[in-house]
This record gives structure tokens, sequence and C-alpha cells, in this order.
């Protein structure tokens, strides 16, 4: 655990095994759901029809800034839209039901993107080598030995081999004359066991003298690295070697492509010259090699093979998400549907057997807002901090950890604590979720071309809308009704579960309550003597709560629990660092969470010069809040302090004090959930009402009672009041137990 106690904003519920079938029962069910929303903290859906809604780039350039989203088409102009009421699109809501039916009914994981490339930055130092293009076509891998070229700098192939470090600020990896790939004539200067060659009077065209010949790999220039000789400043020739024979026959080149393409995706180091290059030797052009870096893994029946223009770079994995989901990947058979598929419809155009669609038979409307004016429903103006898309590449929360002993693991493999490689055949934490957070707060960031200014609607403003649904079986009505309410029958305000919605939901925007208002059936209805057909709604009377896989049900309502994480901070991971405006620097957690693995098994905070001496200083379990450590708690602290660096370890209770505290609380919940109870207020703050329920202290928080806001407690309530309160739950913190509860009017 963190010194910074933090609970990160997003976490997995876990794949069951197997996927459910839709059910086989008589349909016949049509008509409308109709159903209320409830804001409990700001929402956010962008009116997108303006990026500049604010005029904000004119002081900014490229900052965007949007309104919510409401029928006004905001295209011509600047400003806010104040006399235009809120909408939440139907297609907004059909999406986030869609993706809680799924995970209530075990359906398919229907949003999987399986054609994104799986991939990570590790500091393995890749093996020089030489591709050979055959005539048949084919190509085969040989080894390689790479040699410095050093020269007076950009675009000079003149040798300035000073003793001093001048060469190490020239740029002699800029040749814009000598093409990436080139065939090149030189003499080599070994220089010792374990010390690179030196390419010396590096020719394109063979002359006397020049015995070594070889091919050009320039690279781009590489990030940061603290110090002039650390940074990338030479040239390479892969030189062949006489004799040699092929290190891997018939090779498949998609893990080079794939690289490229990350590369080319991330415009710091795109690779544009090499890319090029290496397309035209495929196709049969330039010289008959083409240098390449590789990586082989050949251990406990493992046989992988990366290519890379890099040799400390980014590992491209064969495995695919679908893959680590097994039978949860998306529904490819006609006859032998999920659940989710079933009812919200399905279209499948690629992979094994024929093309297919399935038609929904269910239509979701636009929401309404129910304020009497738009001046009543947004919040302030605010400029978030800078958000990005998921990094499935932070592997130690989106994959299980493969074994007990495993420190370090991606989507191809694994580590073990004694270093040694295994095949990684763990599945993925689960479906994502956000925790809420009743206690988040928006601090206003300085805008730039990185993230956005929006504004908000408010918590508090209630919405309408219809769902209307087609033959349906009653199994499939009963669960929609089920997921429509969040598995809380509770009143719309009096809620204690709902769901996330829209945009900043780690921020802590997005909470909403849901309640079914009613459910309408329809018949059609023959009047003969009319000679007509009339159509009629019938309430449901039917409902009857539907049955669950138990574990997935205490997972999702633990999920969609308001109150979760009420006495926790839910943030991305931080540490000590921040930016100019003073603001905690997200991301360097991830970045301070890879550590050095040494022989003896600790862990420091040295840079790891192979993917063997990596590890993962912490990692996440499926629906625990906080992280858990991969080795011993005082090797994470050493790791913290090395270099003189302040740790923000912290010592957590040890294991066997914590099985006692548990076995000392185990039956001792003093009360019922759900049950009235008399409490005497003892006090208030800002937050929250503290009060004394038989002979026990407990709190009510602020969020849920509908009249205050925070600091206004103190003006409906006061020391000594008898109030009538329903027990919401207990939790645990630094040791002690906090019993909450909600007010009864």
């Amino acid at each position: 655990m963190s010194k910074y106690q933090f609970v990160n904003p997003y976490n997995f519920i876990p794949l069951s095994s197997g996927r459910a079938a839709a059910p086989a029962e008589e349909k016949g069910y049509t008509g409308v759901i109709r159903y209320s929303v409830l804001t409990k903290t700001p929402l956010f859906i962008p009116n997108t029809s303006n990026s500049d809604a604010f005029g904000m780039q004119q002081e900014t350039a490229d900052h965007k800034s949007y309104d919510f989203f409401t029928y006004t088409d905001l295209s011509s102009q600047t400003g806010t839209a104040r006399d235009a009421m809120p909408v939440i699109p139907g297609s907004e809501m059909r999406g986030m039901i869609r993706s809680n039916f799924e995970i209530l009914t075990n359906s398919c994981m229907s949003a999987v993107d399986d054609e994104v490339t799986l991939s990570k930055r590790t500091n393995e130092v890749f093996q020089t080598g030489l591709i050979r293009r055959n005539a048949a076509g084919t190509f085969d891998l040989y080894e390689a030995e790479d040699c410095l070229m050093r020269t007076r700098g950009k675009d000079s192939l003149e040798d300035d081999w000073a003793d001093d470090s001048r060469h190490y600020s020239r740029k002699c990896y800029v040749q814009n004359d000598v093409r990436e790939g080139s065939h090149v004539y030189f003499e080599m200067e070994r220089r010792g066991y374990k010390v690179k060659s030196l390419a010396k009077n590096v020719s394109l065209t063979r002359r006397p003298g020049l015995r070594s010949e070889g091919y050009i790999i320039k690279g781009e220039d590489g990030p940061d690295m603290g110090g002039r000789k650390q940074q990338k400043h030479c040239c390479h020739v892969f030189a062949c070697r006489q004799n040699s024979r092929p290190y891997r026959e018939n090779i498949s080149l998609e893990t080079l492509e794939k690289v490229l393409r990350e590369y080319k995706n991330n415009k710091e180091h795109p690779y544009e010259e090499y890319g090029s290059r290496f397309a035209a030797f495929r196709k049969g052009q330039g010289e008959e090699y083409f240098p390449v870096y590789y990586s082989h893994i050949s251990k406990n029946g493992m046989d992988c093979l990366m290519l890379s223009p890099a040799c400390i770079t980014r590992e491209i994995y064969s495995t695919k998400i679908k893959d680590m989901i097994g039978d949860h990947r998306p529904c490819s058979d006609k006859n032998n549907l999920c659940p989710a598929c079933a009812l919200f419809g399905t279209v499948k155009t690629r992979g094994k057997g024929d093309a297919f669609s399935v038609t929904s038979r269910i239509r979701f409307s636009d929401l309404v807002c129910r304020e009497k004016s738009a001046e009543m429903c947004y919040d302030r103006k605010v400029t978030l901090p800078p958000l990005s898309s998921p990094k499935l590449n932070n592997m130690e929360f989106y994959l299980q950890r493969p074994a007990e002993d495993a420190v370090f693991w991606t989507y191809d493999y694994y580590i073990n604590a004694k270093g040694e490689i295994f095949p990684n055949r763990s599945g993925i934490s689960g479906r994502k979720f956000f925790w809420h957070n009743p206690d988040y707060k928006l601090e206003q960031y300085k805008p730039g071309n990185q993230n956005m200014t929006i504004r908000p609607v408010k918590a508090g403003i209630v919405f309408t809308g219809k769902l209307y649904f087609q033959n349906l079986t009653k199994t499939e009505l009963d669960q929609l009704i089920f997921v429509l309410n969040a598995g809380d029958e509770a009143q719309l305000h009096d809620k204690n579960h709902g769901y996330k919605l829209g945009g900043a939901k780690p921020l802590g925007l997005g909470s909403i309550a849901l309640s079914v208002d009613e459910v309408m059936l329809r018949k059609i209805v023959k009047n003969t003597e009319a000679r007509s057909v009339e159509r009629q709604e019938i309430a449901y009377q039917g409902y009857a709560a539907p049955e669950f896989d138990a574990v997935i049900l205490e997972n999702f309502l633990k999920m969609a629990d308001f109150y979760a994480a009420a006495d926790k901070k839910v943030c991305y991971p931080f540490t000590d660092k921040r930016d100019d405006e003073g603001h905690r620097v997200i991301f360097d957690w991830f970045v301070q969470n890879h550590v050095r693995k040494e022989i003896n098994g600790s862990y420091t905070n040295k840079m790891p010069n192979s993917r063997m001496q990596m590890a993962y200083a912490e990692y996440l379990e499926a629906m625990e809040p906080e992280t858990k450590p991969t080795g011993k708690r005082n090797d994470l602290a050493e790791s913290r302090m090395a270099g003189g660096k302040q740790s923000y370890r912290t010592k957590r209770t040890p294991p066997a004090e914590e099985k006692r505290q548990e076995s000392g609380n185990a039956g001792k919940e003093p009360f019922v959930r759900g049950k009235n109870y008399q409490a005497e207020i003892t006090g208030c703050n800002r937050k929250n009402i503290f009060l004394t329920v038989e002979g026990q202290k407990g709190q009510i928080y602020y969020r849920s009672i509908r009249e205050a806001d925070e600091g206004q407690l103190d003006q409906l309530f006061y020391r000594g009041q008898k109030i009538t309160v329903r027990y919401d739950r207990s939790s645990e913190y630094q040791g002690r137990t906090s019993y909450s509860f909600r007010w009864v009017k």
C-alpha cells in the first residue's frame, strides 16, 4: 500500500467460467418502461457541434472546450447556450445499460477490440541482426555484429575519434545522404571483449583496405537519459559474419510491421525512413539484407521472436485479447447468442464464419430534463486535467497476476522471483468499471492542447426517459427492470446504487441513480363492432427479481454502491512529484512502480538491464480497492529509499495482526442493514453528522441528505437532536470500524 492512500478510479469485475446463453422461453412481451435519472455528481456529455464552445482558442490554440449536450447546434456560435435545456442522448444510456446488462447476465464482451496491438516498453536490450531476403520470397534472420560509427557529426562520414568527450554531443546518426539499410564498406577496429568494435572509413563503394561490409541503421533521437554519454549520438553498422548460418529460417516479419505501426502512431519517434526502406525491402527492392534488432525467448515451452528498429524498444505480443477472455469473446454464432446480444442486437462482419446481424428488440428515447429552467441545471465551467485513453500496457492493473511468485508479467510471459520466465496463460482482470466518488473535488487546470474545458450538469438534476421493448421473454423483461434499477428498489432520491455515465468518470463525474417509474405492456384489441384495432397499455404486474450468479451479483452491487469508497481517496495513483502549477503528476506512479529485482530478491530503484530484472512493486487485484505488493514489504520500502530519496511506502499491518483483527470483528455486526434505529446527534462538520446509536458511534454523510449541501448540516440539525436513521454499512479504516447511516424523515 502506498503512503498516500488511494483507490484507483477503475477496477474490474472478474469473469466467471463460461458464457451464459439467451433464455429459451416464449416471447411476446411488448411495451414501454418509463424511468428517471438523478445526477449524484456532476454529469458531462459533450455537444460536439462546437469544440471551441467558450471561445478559449483565441488565447490558447488547440484547446478544446465543450458545452453540455443539447439540441442546439453550436457550430456557428461561440459561448454557452444558456437557454437550452440539457438532454441525455438515448445512445449514451443504451451503451451504459448494455455494459451493465452484460455484467449481470454473464454475457459476452461485445465491445472488445481484437484488432488492437498489445505492447509494452521494457528494458530488455535487443540483439543485432540482419534479415536476408531469399529468392523464394521468404526471410531468414542472421546474427550480426554491432559496430559504432562516429564521425564529425551530422551529414558527415569523415571519422573523428577525439580522446575527449566531444563526440557525445554530435548527432552522427543524422545522415541525410545515407539511407537506412544502405550497404557500406568499412575498416573494423576491434576494442576488446564486450566492447563494441568501431566502423572506420565508412564508404558506400568498395575501396582498397575496406575488408568489412555491413548495413547502416541510423535510428532516431532517443529520450533524455540524464547525461551526455547516455544520449544517442552514434550511427551503427551491422556487420555481416562470414560463413554464418541463419539464426532462424523462414521468419515472420509481422512483429516488425506492428512495432513500426506503433512508432508511427507515436509521432515523437515515427521511424519514417526505416519504415519506408523496410517496406521496399519486403517488396524485393534495395539490398539483400536489412538491419534489425531482435529478441528471442525460447525457455519453458516458449518460442517468441520479437523484431524492432531499436535496441531498447516496445515488445509486441502475439497474444490477443480474445485469447485471454475465453468463452466471453463477442458472439460469432447467430444460433448461439448470449443474453445481451439476443436482446440488444449485434453485428458480425469479420472473423470465422458467415457475417450476420441481429436486430435489437429495445429502443432508448432521449432523456429530457425536468427542471424549470436551464439556468438551474448547469454547474460552473471547469478546465480538467489531461485524460487519456485506456493504457492496456499497464499490465499490473489490466492482467491477473499469473502466479503467486510472479513479479513481472506481460500478455505473453511472466517472470517469477527467481528470474525464471514462463508463458502467461492467465486472463484479463475482468470487466472494467469506475468506482463512485462521493468526495470528488474538481481542481481548475491551466488550459492547454492536452486537456479541455467543460460545463457539466449539476448534481441533483432529474431527467426522465422511455425504453421501448418488443417481443421479450419474461426473464428478459425482469432482467431489464432489475438493471434499470441498478438492483436497488428504493425511491430515486434514496438510492444507494447506480452507475457511471458520460465523461471524466475517473475524476468523480457521472454518478447517476436510476429508478423505474412504470412498466406498461402494449396489447392490441380488436373492436369487432367498430371494425377497428385499438392499442391498450396495461401495467405489468408480474415482476419477480431475476436470478443471477451469486458472485457476479455480489461484485455488481459492490461496484454500483455509491458509498463503497466514501471513506477513501478515489484518484489515479500519484507520488510527490508535481507539475509547474503544483498539481500532482498523475502517471508518475506507474513509472516508479517499475523497479529492479536484484539477485538477492530485493527491489531497488536502479534501472533494470533486462526483462529478467524487471518487477512491479505493486499490482491491482480485481474488486480490491487498494493495490497489493508483489514482494516482501521491507523490500518495497527499501526500493523507495534508494539513492537517498524519501520513500512513499508505509508499513502495513502484519498479516498475522490482520487475521486477528478480522477474527475479532467477525460476527459482531451490531446493526441490520436497512433497519431503522433511533439516534442522537452528537455533532456536525461540513460533510458529516455524528451520532450515537444504541451505544455505538455512527455518522451520516451529507450527500445522502437531499436537503443539505456541503457546509449546511448545522443549519438543519443540532446537537442532542433525536432522529430516525436507517443502517447502511460498516467499513474498516486504520483498524477502526465506522458505521454509516441514512436519515429517515
